[in-house]
């Protein structure tokens, strides 16, 4: 069976980027890699409205943390893409 359309349109990996200060290129199997993660965040509805939610209520807190650490903005995303923000995430190394 056909995939399910995606529940929001994923949004296109550019070739370059800025983050964190510095400037991204990304050659083609690197984008395509990011790419294949976009497209799975944004395939599940009820995941994607979950994760949405958890921004909205973590990001606040960790955006001050980083602007009092003098530290760049961007690395918020990390907090995203290493636990999806959930309090009860544990790395596969127990971490």
């Amino acid at each position: 069976a056909p995939p399910a359309p995606a529940a929001f349109p994923a949004p296109r990996v550019p070739e370059v980027m800025d983050y964190a200060g510095l400037r991204l290129r990304l050659d083609t199997l690197a984008r395509l890699n990011v790419q294949a993660v976009v497209n799975q965040l944004t395939a599940n509805a009820a995941f994607y409205e979950a994760l949405a939610a958890r921004i909205g209520l973590y990001m606040p807190f960790i955006e001050d943390a980083l602007r009092h650490a003098g530290v760049p903005d961007d690395l918020k995303y990390l907090a995203v893409q290493e636990s999806g923000l959930r309090p009860d995430a544990v790395s596969s190394s127990q971490a």
